[in-house]
């Protein structure tokens, strides 16, 4: 019997010329081609970064035009058919006066039922609200979770691009300095890098105005460039809830939510953090270098190494805090067109200041490596590699054939093999028949020792003007790995896993092109007989107009 159901309501309303772009929209294209695998994920992010700067492009070609993307990459971008319709609202803002402004109003009601509903909890109404105005060079945004009383958070940004090279910005911000080891830097699609790739290249900051309550720095940037010279500051000032040591007193993490829903949240001890973070890069095309650094909460300085030559790149960077050291190494060998040599060290120690924030993924204090080789072939892929975690090596390989046929349309088949020396086996195969007008994908992953551990994904998508996408996927309850499929909703692109029996229902519609959108959600629990598992529902509703 369900004792919860939770249902989230969305509905935006966007008021945008052709010009306004939005990371949501560019995802249209990237995050399907990262997940075909026909673009890497540094691919993604120059095409991304290139529409966010020079708006929606005038004329198919001018994909030759970004830098990092390999010549077949282009060739699929420029046949692509969502890249075709930017080309004609390029072509159609240039003829348009526009306001450059773009507003968003969602709506989130949260309704629960039944004793063990943590809703019952909460000192404010169940229906949030988050409202953004973003315009070319500035964003704004409202904020409040549902169960939390008025409005729980107000932040936005101001920023220009003034002559000579330098770019300012006021308000709510991320940086994206070296590789992570100094400095946090949040990137699109982190999570979905290959094995082989070195990491985010450093680039400049940027503004925020989600509606999440946590901005990831709040002051101001600065930055100076010249043809080989980057020298960037940002001041960071916030509020933060925090979690304090009973016996100590001392401070044990920071809370990243930001909700104030129930008395409990609102009772956190707040305390203010002032962060000023720094760089000093020199970039050439096949060399980078610097040195960066942190004063707050602990004083952090580092220093990044980057080159690209020929066949072989490497990335380093060392970051010194009182109380420890960070590394992060990276080391890539291309000893042919498809035969790659990769290795990776890092450590991170507990005294860095970022553990504070809980936003460090390896945390511990042991060294963390890997390293081995990447072979593909015709159809054919064959990675193996070794692990170095908590001063335990371990061995993974992993095999992938795959193949296509003309069959009344493209039939693409993936079948992988995967191995660790510990003798744990994980098998799966992935099936997509694309029919132009409709297209069917299975995929099937096997892993564990018990019958039920397997996991099944279907999908099928309507190719029409009316896109439609309708997925369920479930998972074993001994799987050892997971199942993750890349799918649409009325909010975007979202990455849905299971790992157990769980089971998810994915579906959305484009009612009209590129205007309306819905999307529904439906989670089942494990077992009937489990008791307090949660069964959700979530409805998605994207209206916009132009």
């Amino acid at each position: 019997m369900v004792k919860n159901i939770v249902c989230f309501i969305y509905f935006f309303i966007q008021v945008d010329d052709f010009s306004a772009q939005s990371q949501a929209a560019i995802n249209k294209l990237i995050v399907p081609a990262i997940e075909d695998g026909w673009m890497e994920v540094n691919e993604g992010e120059q095409i991304s970064k290139h529409l966010l700067q020079f708006g929606w492009p005038i004329v198919a070609e001018e994909a030759w035009a970004i830098e990092g993307v390999r010549e077949e990459v282009a060739v699929k971008v420029m046949l692509h058919d969502r890249w075709t319709l930017w080309c004609g609202w390029g072509k159609q803002s240039l003829s348009t006066e526009s306001q450059m402004i773009s507003a968003h109003v969602v709506s989130v009601g949260d309704f629960g039922s039944g004793s063990s509903s943590n809703t019952e909890n909460f000192e404010g109404g169940r229906l949030g609200l988050i409202a953004r105005v973003k315009g070319l060079h500035w964003g704004l945004v409202a904020e409040r979770d549902a169960g939390e009383v008025g409005v729980d958070h107000l932040g936005g940004y101001v920023e220009k691009r003034l002559v000579n090279g330098v770019h300012f910005l006021i308000g709510d911000h991320r940086v994206h300095w070296g590789s992570g080891s100094t400095v946090f830097r949040y990137d699109p699609f982190q999570s979905m890098r290959a094995p082989h790739n070195l990491g985010q290249i450093s680039r400049d900051f940027s503004g925020v105005n989600t509606g999440d309550g946590t901005p990831i720095r709040r002051g101001f940037s600065v930055s100076k460039t010249n043809a080989n010279w980057c020298v960037s500051t940002s001041f960071d000032s916030q509020r933060k809830d925090c979690a304090v040591d009973t016996v100590t007193g001392e401070i044990t993490s920071m809370y990243s939510s930001g909700l104030h829903r129930t008395a409990t949240e609102r009772s956190r001890l707040e305390l203010r953090q002032s962060r000023l973070a720094w760089s000093i890069l020199y970039k050439s095309p096949r060399t980078m270098f610097g040195v960066l650094g942190e004063l707050g909460p602990g004083n952090v300085v580092g220093f990044v190494y980057r080159s690209e030559k020929n066949a072989f790149s490497f990335e380093s960077e060392i970051s010194l805090f009182r109380g420890g050291v960070s590394l992060r190494n990276r080391v890539i060998f291309a000893s042919g067109k498809h035969i790659f040599l990769f290795a990776n060290l890092d450590k991170s120690g507990l005294q860095h200041p970022y553990s504070l924030y809980g936003e460090q993924n390896n945390s511990d204090s042991s060294w963390l490596g890997g390293g081995g080789f990447y072979v593909e072939q015709n159809n054919k892929k064959l990675i193996v590699k070794t692990e170095l975690k908590n001063g335990k090596l371990s061995f993974k390989s992993t095999f992938s054939l795959d193949s296509e046929l003309e069959i009344g349309g493209v039939l693409q088949t993936r079948f992988q093999i995967k191995g660790g020396i510990d003798g744990a086996v994980e098998l799966q195969a992935r099936l997509k028949w694309d029919l132009s007008v409709i297209k069917f994908t299975s995929e099937w992953i096997k892993s564990g020792s018990e019958r039920e551990s397997i996991g099944r994904a279907f999908r099928v998508d309507l190719n029409s003007k009316r896109k439609l996408s309708v997925a369920v996927m479930n998972g074993g309850d001994d799987m050892i790995g997971r199942l993750y499929q890349l799918l649409p909703t009325a909010r975007g692109y979202r990455l849905f896993s299971v790992g157990d029996s769980t089971r998810r229902a994915v579906f959305t519609w484009e009612v009209i092109v590129d205007r309306v959108v819905i999307s529904l959600e439906k989670v089942w629990p494990k077992s009937k007989v489990h008791e307090g598992e949660l069964s959700s529902q979530r409805i998605s509703l994207r209206f916009e107009v132009r």
